[in-house]
């Protein structure tokens, strides 16, 4: 994040469900006041349909894939 110009995008992703999207998210945002950047959300999407998410089993929830504007 560090790196990125002013303006530019950051794309993140995490396909383990050992990190909750909570989680992920804190992350990102943790490097962000690090960096002392803020940061614009674009898109933020999990898994295609076909691969289900469901509700009680946290763990489904695998998938996280985020794309920041660092401004």
């Amino acid at each position: 994040m560090k790196l990125t110009k002013p303006g530019g995008f950051l794309v993140t992703a995490s396909c383990t469900n050992l990190v909750p999207p909570e989680m992920f998210l804190k992350t990102i945002a943790m490097a962000a006041k690090d960096a002392h950047r803020t940061l614009r959300q674009v898109s933020w999407q999990t898994q295609a349909s076909d691969h289900l998410i469901l509700w009680n089993i946290p763990t489904t929830q695998y998938l996280k894939f985020l794309i920041v504007q660092v401004l």
